[in-house]
């Protein structure tokens, strides 16, 4: 009998202990919520201050990547040229903040920004990556996504963005062409 009472005070306190975590867990992801602020303005040289306010907070740098889409959800509001050049200083200040890295900055700008396609991987073995075809496909794709997203929708830049979209049609062609080859 002493042992049932036993395990029962152990089971008891196993749970008591486990609800104290879950709580203290709770508490402090709100604490880290109230210093990560979510973006409300329209404009990007608010919200950029304000992305800028909460990551430099200390807590907030694991969302990088979700301020950055709110900048860039923002900048659609309003396309124009110049807002490249605002996405280039937040990314650099970014960096200079220890928030990215300098490689992290140079593959956020030039997947938005850039005409050269980073999701390509650098071996020159095409037909050694003849059995990634899909997943190839897919990161192209939604890397042209965007590009679509930064250089048309931010930037307004038509021009280049049928330039990009011409030269990602011309790789996927050029890589079915090379895989065709390496088959037979």
């Amino acid at each position: 009998m002493n042992t049932h009472i036993l395990k029962v005070i152990t089971v008891t306190l196993a749970l008591l202990s486990l609800a104290a975590c879950n709580s203290t867990a709770r508490t402090t992801n709100n604490a880290y919520q109230d210093k990560c602020q979510t973006i409300n303005s329209t404009r990007l040289n608010s919200a950029t201050d304000s992305a800028k306010s909460s990551l430099n907070t200390g807590q907030c740098s694991h969302k990088f990547a979700d301020y950055f889409q709110n900048l860039l959800t923002v900048a659609k509001g309003s396309p124009d040229s110049g807002n490249k050049k605002k996405f280039d200083d937040f990314i650099s200040w970014s960096v200079n903040h220890q928030i990215i890295s300098k490689l992290d900055a140079k593959e956020y700008f030039n997947r938005y920004f850039g005409e050269r396609f980073i999701s390509l991987d650098n071996t020159y073995n095409t037909c050694s990556q003849g059995t990634k075809q899909a997943e190839i496909f897919t990161a192209l794709n939604q890397e042209m996504q965007d590009k679509k997203l930064g250089l048309l929708e931010v930037l307004g830049d038509k021009t280049r963005f049928i330039a990009v979209s011409a030269q990602h049609r011309d790789i996927k062609t050029i890589l079915e062409a090379t895989w065709m080859a390496c088959e037979a």
